[in-house]
C-alpha cells in the first residue's frame, strides 16, 4: 500500500520530502547530518558499485520552505506526513498503529495531504517568482 502513497506523491515530492527529513534530522542534531546516508541509495534505487557513492546535498532552503508549507496543512495531514517521512520504511501498518487508525485511513490522509502540500508549495513558489520579478522591475527602473 505504501507504493500507492509514493506513486501519488510523485518523484519530485518524494525527493523533496527525503531532503526535508534529512533537514529535520540535521536541525534536531544542531546542524550535524546523520552519518548513515548509505541506506538512502537503496531507497532511491541507486546502484552501488565499487566507487564511493557521492552523498546527496542537503538543501537547507528547500527544507525550510517544506517545513513552512507543512505547517499550513491541517493537523491530521501534517502529522501523518511528518511521521511517514521521518520513519520512512516502517510501513503504513506501523504508522496506522501509532495514530490509532486503520491503514487505509492513513494512506488516504497521506495521499490527500501530499496533494494539499503540492498545492501549497506551488502557490509559495509562484509568490516567490512574482516577488522576484517585481524586484527586478524596480531595479531595472532605477
Amino acid at each position: 500500500m505504501s507504493d500507492k502513497v509514493y506513486q501519488a506523491a510523485g518523484e519530485d515530492l518524494c525527493r523533496r520530502m527525503r531532503n526535508w527529513a534529512r533537514w529535520w534530522d540535521a536541525s534536531e542534531n544542531g546542524g550535524v547530518l546523520p552519518s548513515s546516508l548509505g541506506s538512502l541509495s537503496v531507497e532511491l534505487g541507486c546502484r552501488v558499485d565499487r566507487y564511493r557513492e557521492a552523498e546527496l546535498p542537503l538543501l537547507f532552503g528547500e527544507g525550510d520552505d517544506t517545513e513552512a508549507a507543512m505547517r499550513e496543512l491541517q493537523p491530521r495531514y501534517e502529522q501523518a506526513i511528518r511521521k511517514f517521512w521521518l520513519n520512512e520504511g516502517k510501513g503504513l501498518r506501523w504508522l496506522a498503529r501509532q495514530r490509532g487508525v486503520d491503514d487505509h485511513t492513513i494512506a488516504a490522509w497521506l495521499i490527500e495531504g501530499h496533494e494539499r502540500l503540492k498545492g501549497i508549495l506551488s502557490r509559495r513558489s509562484e509568490a516567490m517568482r512574482q516577488r522576484g520579478a517585481a524586484a527586478r522591475a524596480i531595479g531595472a527602473g532605477a
